[in-house]
């Protein structure tokens, strides 16, 4: 079953602070860096998943994705720790190990 959340209606708080749920509160430069670390995410993801990358150059594509986030809008930081991090740290645990096992 795949959930998927409505921002409009019972999201968790820490994705509707993260973006406001309409796209139009946020300025261009915003709407940019949202489009940027989703391309980044995603790309981690990949890395993670689909890699036999050491975890320390993930680690510094995460650390690049960090940088832009204190560089473009650092009063949302603790909010990409707690979402983009934690998520990578969760995927490394559940799914790195077996990439090494190749």
């Amino acid at each position: 079953m795949v959930r998927r959340i409505d921002f409009h209606s019972g999201a968790p708080p820490m994705f509707e602070s993260f973006f406001p749920p309409d796209p139009a509160e946020l300025d261009d430069s915003h709407l940019e860096l949202r489009d940027r670390l989703a391309r980044r995410a995603w790309r981690v993801e990949s890395l993670i998943l689909h890699s036999d990358l050491p975890w320390i150059d993930i680690e510094l594509e995460i650390a690049a994705m960090r940088r832009l986030v204190e560089e473009e809008w650092p009063e949302r930081l603790p909010l990409f720790e707690a979402l983009y991090a934690e998520r990578f740290d969760r995927l490394e645990s559940q799914w790195g190990h077996a990439r090494s096992a190749f």
